[in-house]
This record gives structure tokens, sequence and C-alpha cells, in this order.
């Protein structure tokens, strides 16, 4: 730009002064239908808008888009005529306009705003249109030329904000790496300046949101228009512009992949996670995104994305549990009660390889994210829940940056839970999990004397760390009795293992699965799995339970009548864990058992004996322990 033209200006949001234009690609799928969308803001009430023609003269295909005397107008030829078609009423000079044309053969609409839309039809039989020019914005390198065909000689004068053509929103920038014009001249930048007064507080940076707006993007801790405002953040909210970026994936999704997210959105535009290989916007990816109210969930291998769409648009302002699923090529797609999704990525590789960081919420930077995300919006709303892999991602505490994070509204906020309690949110709702001798919703109630019984709720525990305890768990034998009075047909009953558990991590466990009763354990070189099936013991009555090994064998008793027995497979006879014993469930129980148990124990527990002269205090020996309660009388 310059009277020399001795400045040079980045364009991202064009400002076209009536001496200028943009060259875009030609538009390659055009040629049956087309749908055209474009935000901008007009100074004058003639010019040129956007054109394309297949010869410079446009004497037989082509199409444009003008002001006319305020008006908008949509012009097309599909080689037998010329039609015609203008919005009902005038732009708004100065301020911003939206026009949306839809084209399906020799047949279009035009839609100006919020107006009814207007719908015309081009002369003759021909139903095509071929393209071949570079798909003009602003205006055109000859008018005069086409002036008689578009209905002005004059170029556009004003800002333009947005271009989406099919779907795709081009990149106004210069083509290199991100940018998507091949060519320009006279074109200055809208949102020039716009940054130079403003002051950001407490370490907030400026940034340009759009053609004549900013936001400050405030580090974590620190929300408000000049990050003025300090919080502590239980459940993050995302404003549109705001961002959590973690250490990436890696390597450890490369054959399978699996994500659940809860989230509640207050838009249907924006990027809810996202996961590259490099920042080139080549190669591996992962993402998900809300597109027009559609969650898709997008992922390529290197040679070509998957796109799974959900068949419904979601909700606004309520919570949504997302789940994807990702084995080598395939995916699939769930989202709370509709149907599941499927697509596959194309090519031939099977593997994810994930080196650059993770995002949540949305990017730092969006030319740094795949061209096939074709995603520029950040998410609005507010996410209570990812886990990766079975891996409960801790949003905030191990969030390495981000930017424009406040609290989501939600009654953990108030810190409901008392006496050291943990206030665990669902959706709009929370559950306290109590401390060792506390009780009731907020963990209000202090027990006048401890549990003697156990009961447990599927979300509590006992922990165990006393070596009297372990000694008598770990090495070439165990012989564990206990009385149970189980009431759910899925629980983790007792465990001990390794702090990061792989499938050939030493563990012993007992638990229901669907109803079966299995003790299972892995010494090193081969997992044994010993179940047994019967709908009795969920009859509310007390049963006695017997899990014995010495070294690779082993045999489980139940009521002293039935035995079932099985063996570990390979050479291995001790087992070697971290030391901790849980009785009744433990945090994170699917993640740390790798998905052999989805919850805790629901049911009592009593007279517990480690190898026959062992009686445990099911509370006094306890380190500690969570949500456990007196075990009734009632049948459960």
């Amino acid at each position: 730009m310059g009277s020399r033209c001795e400045k040079y200006v980045t364009v991202r949001f064009p400002n076209f002064y009536g001496i200028g234009y943009l060259g875009l690609p030609v538009l390659k799928d055009g040629y049956k239908e087309f749908a055209i969308v474009i935000e901008f803001r007009p100074q004058a009430q003639n010019g040129l808008l956007l054109f394309s023609s297949e010869s410079e003269s446009a004497k037989s295909d082509f199409f444009s888009i003008t002001l006319v005397d305020g008006f908008v107008e949509f012009r097309f030829d599909c080689g037998t005529g010329m039609g015609i078609i203008r919005s009902q009423d005038m732009v708004t000079i100065g301020d911003w306009n939206r026009v949306a044309v839809f084209r399906i053969d020799n047949t279009a609409t035009i839609r100006l705003n919020n107006q009814n839309p207007v719908e015309g039809t081009a002369k003759g039989a021909f139903s095509r249109i071929t393209l071949r020019l570079n798909t003009y914005l602003g205006g055109y390198s000859n008018m005069s030329n086409i002036e008689s065909r578009v209905g002005t000689r004059k170029r556009f004068i004003g800002c333009v904000q947005e271009v989406v053509i099919n779907g795709y929103r081009y990149d106004m920038r210069k083509a290199d790496i991100v940018g998507d014009t091949e060519f320009g001249v006279n074109v200055g930048e809208c949102s020039e300046g716009i940054c130079e007064a403003v002051i950001c507080n407490n370490g907030g940076t400026c940034s340009i949101k759009s053609a004549d707006t900013h936001v400050c993007l405030c580090p974590l801790g620190f929300s408000g228009n000049t990050c003025e405002k300090r919080h502590e953040i239980h459940i993050p909210r995302f404003s549109g512009h705001a961002y959590l970026q973690y250490e990436g994936l890696g390597r450890t999704v490369l054959t399978y992949t699996d994500i659940e997210i809860v989230f509640k959105p207050t838009t249907g535009e924006g990027l809810l996670l996202y996961n590259g290989y490099t920042k080139d916007r080549k190669g591996d990816f992962i993402s998900l995104a809300l597109r027009d109210s559609y969650l898709e969930f997008r992922f390529d291998l290197g040679t070509g994305p998957a796109k799974i769409r959900s068949l419904k648009p979601l909700e606004l302002n309520v919570w949504h549990v997302v789940r994807v699923e990702r084995t080598g090529l395939q995916g699939t797609l769930v989202v709370d009660d509709q149907l599941e999704m499927e697509g596959d990525a194309q090519g031939a590789y099977t593997q994810l390889t994930l080196l650059e960081n993770l995002f949540i919420g949305g990017h730092s930077n969006y030319d740094e994210t795949s061209k096939h995300v074709n995603m520029t919006s950040s998410f609005s709303g507010c996410i209570q829940k990812v886990v990766i892999n079975k891996k409960p991602v801790d949003i905030m505490e191990s969030a390495i940056d981000g930017v424009n994070i406040e609290p989501c509204e939600h009654p953990c906020d108030g810190e409901p839970c008392m006496n050291g309690g943990e206030c665990i949110p669902h959706h709009d709702i929370y559950q306290c999990y109590c401390p060792l001798g506390f009780s009731n919703t907020n963990c209000e109630h202090k027990m006048r004397k401890l549990p003697t019984k156990p009961m447990f709720n599927g979300a509590a525990f006992l922990i165990y760390t006393d070596k009297k305890v372990v000694k008598r768990v770990i090495g070439s034998k165990i012989d564990l009795q206990m009385y149970i009075k189980p009431r759910d047909r899925n629980g983790l009953l007792f465990w001990t293992g390794q702090d990061h558990m792989t499938t050939t991590s030493d563990f012993i466990a007992l638990g229901f699965r669907d109803g079966s009763l299995q003790f299972r354990f892995n010494l090193g070189s081969g997992e044994a799995v010993i179940g047994y099936n019967n709908s009795a013991l969920f009859d509310g009555s007390w049963h006695f339970i017997r899990a014995q090994r010495d070294k690779q064998d082993a045999y489980l008793e139940i009521d002293g009548v039935e035995i079932v027995e099985g063996s570990s497979p390979g050479s291995y006879t001790i087992l070697n864990t971290n030391k901790i014993l849980y009785l009744g469930g433990m945090p994170d129980v699917s993640e740390k058992t790798l998905g052999i148990f989805s919850t805790g124990y629901s049911g009592c527990i009593k007279d517990v004996k480690l190898a026959t002269d062992f009686k445990l205090k099911l509370i006094g020996h306890a380190q500690s322990g969570r949500n456990v309660n007196q075990c009734t009388s009632r049948r459960l």
C-alpha cells in the first residue's frame, strides 16, 4: 500500500478503496451448483463484490455479486442467457451486511441479511457454468470489459470480513502456507491499528478478533475485557477466543484412540479439541468441532481425512456427552443417545502420530492447524470432562498454558462439600466425595461411630498401606477371604497393581463384570481370569468368597461349595505391585485397571481375612477412605 507501494500490509480482512481487488483460486466445484456467503461492510452503493467467468470478457458463462444503487444483484449465465436476481431491500451503508447466494443448475436464490430470499432463473436450456478465471473479490482487472454483464464499472469500496463458498471459509491472506489469495492490488487491512491504544492488564495481550474488534488474551487465572478479573476455576468456560494447552498425545494413540468429552455449548460453531503432527498444516491430526451445531469428528493418518458428522444438531445450553473411537482407519462418533455414525480415513496408513501440543476449547494459532479442519472459530461454552484412552484429563491442573478461561457457573463453585470433601460435577448437579468419618450430601454429618461393616456406593473405597497387610497380598501367595452382599452387577472389590499400568504390569484383582465374579491377576507373563456366574449372589444375602493363589495356580470359592480354578501363563510366579491395596474401589477405576473394571463396588463387605490367620480391621488398618458408610440391615 501507499502512493509508491512502500507500505507492507498483511491482509486478513481486506479493505477495498475502489481501485483494487484480490484473486482467489478458480472455483472448481461450482459447475452444477454452489453456495456463497459474504459478510461485508460497504461504503458506497455501487461496486463489484465477487466475480468469475469462463472468459475475460464474461461473454458466456459467468457469475457476479454486485452492489447496484444500494441493492445486491446476483447475475449468472449458463451459456444461453443471463439471469438477474436482486435483493428485496438495500444494504446498510457503513454497517455489516450478509448476503447468501445458492444456485442449482439455472435456478438461484439470493438473501440479504434477514430478508426473505428472492428466486430467479437464467435464460435458456443450459444449466451448467464453466469457470476458468480466478474468483475475483472486490473488483476486476478490466471493469470496462465486463460492465454490461455485471451491471457496474465500479469496484467495491468497503471491508470484507468473510467469504465462504461451498462450505469452505477462505483465508484472504496471501497464499503461501496459510492463505488463499493468489494475487491482488491496492488492498488495505480493515483491522489496522485496532490494538494500538488497547491496554490489557495482568500480562494479557491484545489480539485482532474481527475486522473491527479486538480481544485481550488473558493468562490463566484472569479474565475480563482488560484481564482485570482474577478467578479460581473448577470447571472452565470458554468465551469463543479461549483455549487450554496440554502435552500432546505423541505416539500413545498409534492404533487406537478413545475420547469422551462432556460439554455445554452456547454457540453452534467452534473447535473443541485438536492435536496435530506438525505446524505446517499437513500430516496427521485429530479434531472435534461444532459446525452449524453439528458435532464433527475428523482425523487424518497422513493420506486423507475422515470426516464423521453427528446425525442431528446439538441443542445449545444443555450438557452433551460425546464419545469418539478410532481403530486404524475406522472411526465412530456417538453423541448422547443419537445413532452411532461411522467413517474411514483415506489411504492405506493406519497409525496416528501427534507430536504437537493438545488443545482443548480452541487453538493458540489456527495457522498451525491442518487445512482439513477448516475451522478458525474457538468453542463457546463449558467443558466439564475429558477422558482420552480411559485416562481422565485434569482439565485445569494439567494445562501448561491457556487464555481467557473463566469459571463456568456450577454448584461446585460454591465449594458445597464440607470437612475436606471433594466436589465432583455431573452436568448441572454434583456429588461430594467424603473423607472417612463423614457422610451425607455435603459431608456435613460426622459419624458418631466409624463403620464396622462398610457399605460402598460405586464411588467409595478404603486404602491400605500397612506392611502387615501388604505382605500378605504380594509375593508368591495370597489367601483372601471375605463376606460380601453385592448390589450392582459391576464393581471392583479388591485391587493392588502398579502406579502406571500397562498390559504386562503386575496386578491382582477381584470384582464383578456384568454379573460375573472375576478373580484376575498378572505376574508379568500373562493374565489369568477365573470367573463365576450366578445371579444368586445378588439376592441381598451375605455370601462367602475365597480367592487363593499359589504362584501361577489359583482358585475361586463361593459359599464353601462352588470352586473355579485357573492358572496364569508363562513362568513368572511373584506378584510385584506398588504396595497399595484398595478395597471396594479406587480413584479412576477404568483408567487404572485398563478398562477391566469400570466402576467401584456397590454393596457391603465384612469379615475380611488374609492368609487364613490375619483378620483385617477394615477401618482400623485403613490409611484413608472415601464415601464409606455403615451397612444397613435391610436388604440391598
